[in-house]
Order: structure tokens, then C-alpha cells, then sequence
């Protein structure tokens, strides 16, 4: 008897159905290997053509200003230019052709590649050869021939056949320095580098020989499938395009239009969504924005989202320079927050152009990550971000002053200022009485420097801000008291910020944490290391003599850690080795690196994240622990430290916990 509900024997005409299907398949992947195998030599004229998949060359020196030499790869003549930079498209002045200037001072050799496909007919279907195609081109002299080379590497054969189903076949070699192939395997072509910039050949663009695609699909279901228009506008890969043109009749009327970009995101569809639903709701060209043959041809290779960008700036009669942009431009604002996303305060329109506006502010972007889009997406990001400020710190945002500031990047650093330091308000009392029960123990000058305790979280935040590193995030901490933070100051300039420093919060002995200069440096790495050296060797001594009029500190802190309870032993987490007892000190080697995270050292916590922590845990239970202040190390991560060594006190009752504990008892009890 089975026990597995909902099984149902698999009936005899599912078996012979099931096995035909695996005979069906075995044997097509077996005409398919043969086909691949059987293809001859490439066309004639091939090697004439892959020429024309690289621009010529012109190198050239400078004489003198304004005035430069050029050799030319087209012609083999030497012309006089005014202008050159490298890497730069030019006409060559002799012969008219495209050329590629190329600096012969820094650059006489280079080597480029490109991706080529050459299709054959085979014995039951269709073959693609895909092959990186390299071009070396070298000179000695201004004067001197250029010489150049041809060579190429085959990475892949697909094969085809009349239904549209494809089968891969990568080649194997004799050896690893060999380039003769030794058999043809299963599998698309080798993936070449790592990570997210891996790629293999079949996804990169494709340049398809065409002299034979009439002639090879005669015949075929294929016969009159636009590939040759396709990869005579675009670079695509062939075999992709056939695949999906029996199933997608819109593909070929898109390549007849010459939507080419449209056509390609079809091809593409799971990366995209489901394109053909998209352009079934639109119903024609003219729910594009297309009424004329002329601006089919302007739409030639955009997207369908640029497409429906362009239908609206269409009535904005924008200058031809802005065009491109505002497509662009509406194309990620539709992304971000749909095609009806308007402020009731700015038109769409309006907000395009205070992005022209703002433009050069951005333009760090586009150098950085060598993207178009990226000073649009910093914009957008910058600006949502500042009017969702404005709301929450209820400024008039229908002012045109608020809504399109002068300086949008001033004007944002200034709300997320303002709203720290009104999130921060609540700790400005506890910070302040702190500040005036403590000061007048911490502060101390030796005529050239000088320690001075922030009084309010705004300071805190400031220094951060002006000095480059992330104290601003240390203002919890202080008003708790779980750490103290001191400004080194020059006493010649007291408002001007010099170095950082955390001390632990005893003050019957100096335990300075860490002491900061500007980008987060350590003192000890600047250039004032013998400076600040001197100075705290003053001020510790300082500290240790000066009174402290009665004022008593207790340095023992509590916190919380989740450990596994089995079998009454408490087992830590982190190697299911280490046990606890309670009444008991523990103890372990501790990296005092404030900088790290989760590195040696016993691990505790606030009492919330312990329970974060242990959450998911069917055996835990949550030791409160105590340790000293001078064993504990605060890295930079929320509610988590690190010690040598504490004491556990006791287990606390899930009673105590209140709903989290209600629904751990709930769980053991299950």
C-alpha cells in the first residue's frame, strides 16, 4: 500500500507515450550531432567578409601643435591632420573611408575582437558556427606598411531544425595549449571571465554572415522569415530569431516595420516581461506614438518602454538635442513609479526640465559608472528622497523655492541634517545631563590641545559629518552612557574640527577606544601621530591624579546572549561546542579591532536583538550576562559587542519576555 496521498499509477499508454518521447528525442539529439559534425569548409568569401566587420585603422604622431601626420589602413597613405585624438571616428581626407585614429606614440600594436555566426544546411535541419574573430594590427613607423592579421577561434555550433528546436555543442581541444579540436560535446560554449561580467558567445551580438541566408532556407518553413533584414540592421543571434518565429508572428511583422529594438525585446521577452501581451493591449502603431513612415524610422531601435516615453513627450515639442534625454528621462521615471505617477505640485514635464537644470550636478555619475542613465537614476533618487523630507518635516511643498531648489544636492544635505537632528532630539536631554554631570571630569587643555564633550546629538552628527567617518551614529550610545565621545580640539582654533576620540565610560581610569582623524584615519597613521601622542600621554596622567569628588561608577555592564538549551547545558550557537554555566565566568580570546565585525571574541547583545537572534530556534534559551566595560569591544554594528570574558548570571524566564516569551512557551508546549 502507498502512503503517499494523491499517487496515481502511471497508466501503460503514459509508459509508451513517455518512451517514445525518449526514443523521439535521443535519436533528434543524434541527427543533431551529425549535423554539426558533417559541416564543411567555410564560404569563399567569408574571409573577405570578416574584414568588414572591423573599422580601419589610422595612426598618427604630432609634429607640432595643430598639426599631425596620419597613416591610413584604408588607402596606405600618409595625410596631414589638424585635429587628432585617439580612439576618435574620422573620415580619412585621402580616401573617404571610416577610420579609427590610433596615437602611435602610446598605441603601434592592438589586438580587437568581434563575434561572428556563419550558418550552413545540414542533413535534417540547420548549423551555426559562432566564432570570436581578432584582428592585430601593428606599425613601426608613421611611414612603414601597417601590418595586420586575421585570426579566429570557434566557440560553438548550434543546430536546428524545422520545428525550431535547437540543441548546443561546445568543442573540446587536445590539449590545453592546442587549438586543434579533438571532439564536439553537449552544452553551450565555454563562459569566459567571472561572476557578473562572465559571458559566453552565444548572448553577446552577433555578426551574421549573409550571403547565403536566401539560399540555405529555400524550401524551409523559414523561406520568408525577415533574418536577413534583422541581422543586416541589428546584431542578434540568428538561430534565437528562428526559434521564436514560427511561435511569435508579431516577431516578424515587427522586423518587417523595422522596429528592430521592439523586435529584439520580443526575442528576449523573459528578461523584458511579457512583451507581446504589452503590445496586444496597445493595438497598432499608433498606441505607440508612430504615425508616420518617418518616425518608424526614428523608432527604429527603441524599446517599448522608450517607445511609450516618446508618445508623451511628443506633445512637449522639446528641441531635437533633448529629445534622446527625455526619453530616457520618462523611461526611468515610468520604471520607478509607473506611467500615472505625476506630483500634484510638478508636472512631469516641469520636473524634466529642473533636471536640465540640475544636470551639471550630476555629471560625476556618468563619469563614475560610465552610464547614460546613472546622473538620471541619482537625480530621481535625490529628489524623491528630498520632497518625502519636505513632507515629514511639513514644509510648504507648493513653494517653488521648496519644490525646485537652486542647489537640489544642498538643499537635500540640508533636510537629512535637519531630520537627524529632529530624530535626535529625544537624546539631547539625556546627551546634555550627561555633558553637565561629566565635563568638568573629561575636559582637559595642555595649552595646545584640549578635549571638549559634545553637548547635543547635533554636534555628535556634525563632527561625523565634517570629519568624514561615523560617529553620527554613536548618539544612542552616549545618551545611554555606554560610551563617551570627546573632540580634540587645537586650542588656538577651538571650532575647528582635529581628531575624534572614544574613551570608555570609567572615570577612574583612562581606556581610550579609538582616536579618529578626517576619512576615519587612526592617529597613529597621520602625521600628527607625535602631536596627539604627547597630548595623551599628558591627559592620561592628568586623569588618573585628578579628584573625582565622591562620584562612584559601577563598571559592570549587563547584557543578553540566545544560546541552545539541550539537555539543561547551554551550548553556544556559533560551534555547538562551547558550553556555559550559570554562576560561571567565560572566557576567549578577543580581537580588539573596534573596525570589525563577527570576528574572535564572545558575542552579546541587547536584550531585542538576542531574541532576534534566537528567534527561529526551537531550544533557545537567553542568559542575561554581566562584563566588564574595560573587556568589551563596540564595533559598528547595532546592539552587539564583543568581550574576553563575562559571567552568566541567570537564564531569563520566557515569562519575563513578554509576547516573544508567550509565544515560545506556546512552541515548547506545541
Amino acid at each position: 500500500m502507498c502512503y503517499y496521498s494523491g499517487y496515481r499509477p502511471v497508466t501503460k499508454a503514459e509508459a509508451e507515450r513517455a518512451r517514445d518521447y525518449n526514443i523521439s528525442e535521443r535519436t533528434r539529439a543524434r541527427i543533431a550531432r551529425k549535423g554539426i559534425e558533417s559541416v564543411g569548409y567555410l564560404p569563399i568569401d567569408y574571409t573577405q567578409w570578416r574584414k568588414t566587420l572591423f573599422a580601419k585603422t589610422m595612426f598618427y604622431y604630432k609634429v607640432k601643435r595643430g598639426h599631425y601626420l596620419a597613416h591610413c589602413e584604408a588607402c596606405d597613405e600618409v595625410v596631414p591632420l589638424k585635429n587628432a585624438r585617439s580612439s576618435r571616428k574620422i573620415k580619412c581626407p585621402h580616401c573617404c573611408s571610416d577610420v579609427v585614429l590610433r596615437n602611435v606614440d602610446k598605441m603601434s600594436y592592438f589586438e580587437i575582437k568581434n563575434y561572428a555566426a556563419v550558418l550552413e544546411k545540414v542533413a535534417g535541419g540547420w548549423v551555426q558556427r559562432l566564432f570570436i574573430v581578432y584582428k592585430v594590427v601593428q606599425t613601426n613607423d608613421i611611414c612603414a606598411p601597417i601590418s595586420v592579421k586575421y585570426e579566429e577561434r570557434e566557440e560553438e555550433r548550434d543546430f536546428i531544425d524545422s520545428s525550431g528546436a535547437r540543441w548546443f555543442f561546445h568543442p573540446t581541444y587536445e590539449s590545453y595549449d592546442s587549438s586543434r579540436i579533438k571532439s564536439w560535446r553537449r552544452g553551450a560554449g565555454r563562459a569566459h571571465g567571472m561572476g557578473w561580467c562572465s559571458w559566453r558567445i552565444c548572448d553577446q551580438p552577433l555578426e551574421c554572415y549573409p550571403n547565403n541566408l536566401k539560399e540555405i532556407f529555400k524550401g524551409s518553413p523559414f523561406e520568408y522569415s525577415s533574418l536577413d533584414i534583422m541581422t543586416a540592421q541589428t546584431l542578434i543571434n540568428p538561430f534565437l530569431y528562428l526559434s521564436k518565429y514560427l511561435g511569435r508572428p508579431e516577431l516578424e511583422m515587427l522586423a518587417k516595420f523595422g522596429l528592430f529594438g521592439l523586435a529584439k525585446q520580443l526575442m528576449n521577452e523573459g528578461y523584458y516581461g511579457n512583451i507581446a501581451e504589452k503590445l496586444k493591449e496597445k493595438k497598432g502603431l499608433k498606441a505607440l506614438g508612430i504615425d508616420s513612415k518617418e518616425e518608424l524610422a526614428e523608432c527604429k531601435n527603441l524599446k517599448f518602454e522608450e517607445l511609450i516615453a516618446r508618445k508623451e513627450i511628443k506633445k512637449w515639442q522639446l528641441d531635437g538635442l533633448n529629445v534622446d534625454i527625455a526619453i530616457r528621462f520618462i523611461t526611468i521615471l515610468n520604471a520607478r513609479s509607473g506611467e500615472d505617477f505625476e506630483y500634484s505640485f510638478i508636472s512631469r514635464r516641469r520636473l524634466f526640465e529642473y533636471y536640465l537644470q540640475q544636470q551639471p550636478l550630476y555629471t560625476e555619475y556618468d563619469m563614475r559608472y560610465f552610464d547614460a542613465d546613472s546622473p538620471i537614476r541619482a537625480f530621481l533618487n535625490d529628489y524623491t528622497d528630498y520632497i518625502a523630507d519636505c513632507t515629514l518635516l511639513k514644509y510648504n511643498v507648493n513653494d517653488t523655492a521648496i519644490y525646485m531648489p537652486h542647489d537640489l544636492k544642498l538643499a537635500h544635505k540640508g533636510t537629512i541634517d535637519a531630520i537627524k537632528i529632529k530624530e535626535n532630539a529625544v537624546l539631547d536631554g539625556q546627551i546634555f545631563a550627561w555633558y553637565q554631570k561629566l565635563h568638568n571630569l573629561l575636559e582637559f587643555s595642555n595649552g595646545t590641545l584640549q578635549t571638549v564633550m559634545p553637548k547635543c546629538a547635533a554636534e555628535i552628527i556634525e563632527e561625523g559629518r565634517r570629519q568624514n567617518h561615523c560617529v553620527g551614529r554613536y548618539c544612542e550610545r552616549v545618551a545611554k552612557g555606554e560610551s563617551i565621545i570627546l573632540f580634540v580640539r587645537r586650542v588656538e582654533d577651538i571650532q575647528a574640527n582635529y581628531f575624534t576620540m572614544e574613551i570608555k565610560p570609567d572615570l577612574r581610569k583612562l581606556d581610550v577606544v579609538q582616536c579618529r582623524d578626517n576619512h576615519n584615519a587612526d592617529y597613529m597613521l597621520t602625521d600628527q601621530r607625535e602631536v596627539v601622542q604627547k597630548f595623551l600621554t599628558k591627559y592620561a596622567r592628568w586623569f588618573k591624579r585628578r579628584p573625582l569628588d565622591g562620584y562612584e561608577q559601577d563598571v559592570t555592564v549587563t547584557y543578553y546572549k540566545a544560546v541552545h538549551k539541550c539537555d539543561g547545558k547551554y551550548i553556544s550557537n556559533y560551534d555547538k561546542k562551547m558550553q556555559f554555566k550559570i554562576g560561571e565566568w567565560a572566557e576567549a580570546q578577543l580581537d580588539n579591532d573596534p573596525d570589525k565585525v563577527a570576528v574572535k571574541g564572545l558575542h552579546i547583545a541587547s536584550l531585542e536583538f538576542a531574541q532576534n537572534f534566537g528567534d527561529c530556534w526551537r531550544d533557545v534559551a537567553i542568559l542575561e550576562v554581566e562584563a566588564d566595560i574595560h573587556d568589551i569591544v563596540v564595533p559598528d554594528a547595532k546592539d552587539q559587542v564583543r568581550t574576553s570574558r563575562f559571567k552568566v548570571v541567570r537564564e531569563v524566564p520566557f515569562s519575563e519576555m513578554g509576547e516573544w516569551g508567550q509565544r515560545h512557551m506556546e512552541m515548547l508546549s506545541a
